[in-house]
C-alpha cells in the first residue's frame, strides 16, 4: 500500500508506473516471457523497489537491485517469497538506509544485505 509514502515518491511514482506501462503498450507487442530489470540509488532505489514490487504483483518476472537503499513501505508483506527477486543492498554507514524509521514499521520490498562500506578490505 501507499500509506506513509512521502507525496513526492507518490507523484515520481506513478509517472514512472505510467512510463513504464506506456513504453511497453508502444513498443512491445509479445509481452509473453518478458522480464524487467530494475535498478536504482538512494531515491531512485526507493522508486525502483516498489516498482518492482508492483510489478511483481501484477504477475511479471523481475530481477531488482538496489543500492543505498532507503525504506519504502509499511506493507507487511514485503518479506513476501514473491519478492525473492528484489535485492537491496545497504550501507550500515549510510544514514540514507535507515530511513524512514524501522520503528514507524517501515521497510523494503525484497531481501536485504547490509554491509559496511568502513569495514570493508
Amino acid at each position: 500500500g501507499t500509506t506513509g509514502i512521502p507525496k513526492g515518491v507518490k507523484i515520481t511514482r506513478k509517472g514512472i508506473n505510467s512510463f513504464v506501462d506506456q513504453y511497453v503498450d508502444a513498443y512491445l507487442h509479445d509481452t509473453e516471457g518478458l522480464t524487467y530489470w530494475v535498478m536504482g540509488h538512494s531515491r531512485g532505489a526507493a522508486l525502483a523497489n516498489i516498482l518492482a514490487a508492483r510489478l511483481i504483483d501484477e504477475g511479471n518476472s523481475v530481477y531488482a537491485y538496489t543500492f543505498a537503499t532507503p525504506s519504502t513501505t509499511v506493507n507487511e508483506h514485503r518479506g513476501a517469497t514473491k519478492y525473492r527477486s528484489i535485492f537491496n543492498f545497504a550501507n550500515t554507514s549510510d544514514f540514507v538506509t535507515y530511513v524512514p524509521l524501522r520503528e514507524w514499521d517501515f521497510g523494503r520490498f525484497g531481501v536485504t544485505c547490509s554491509m559496511s562500506i568502513e569495514n570493508a578490505d
